[in-house]
């Protein structure tokens, strides 16, 4: 299991640097520029500039990695197929399994269609979590 964490995390990570990095050259610099004017150092500009100007991108990267950690398939069956005693087995991987392997396609399909509506409930409940303010 550890090696497929690590396989996901190597796999994801550079599209999560490039979103960021698109979410840092979308700040305006004339905002640092009037924060250091009005004293501010560079811990305040982090804290007060920075992260709230990348909310809708952390938003974006928590949902798009929430997405994928469900929808994981391509590790544990190029790694493992499953692990030894299904150890290593994730919902799309048994999906698969159920449709290609056991010829249960319309059970795999009942398990599509309630996974993808599982998943969409998670996302939109941690949209509105991370995008609520703290009060």
């Amino acid at each position: 299991m550890p090696s497929i964490a690590i396989m996901a995390t190597w796999k994801n990570v550079g599209i999560y640097i490039v979103l960021f990095l698109v979410g840092l050259q979308n700040i305006p610099k004339e905002i640092y520029e009037s924060a250091s004017l009005d004293g501010a150092d560079k811990y305040s500009q982090f804290f007060k500039i920075t992260l709230p100007m990348l909310n809708s991108t952390m938003v974006l990267i928590v949902a798009l990695s929430t997405i994928g950690g469900f929808s994981l398939f391509i590790e544990p069956y190029v790694l493992t197929g499953g692990g030894p005693m299904q150890s290593t087995m994730s919902g799309m991987l048994y999906i698969y399994n159920q449709a290609f392997y056991f010829g249960h396609m319309g059970y795999a399909a009942a398990l599509g269609f309630v996974f993808a509506l599982v998943i969409l409930l998670v996302v939109l409940l941690q949209r509105k979590v991370v995008e609520a303010e703290p009060s």
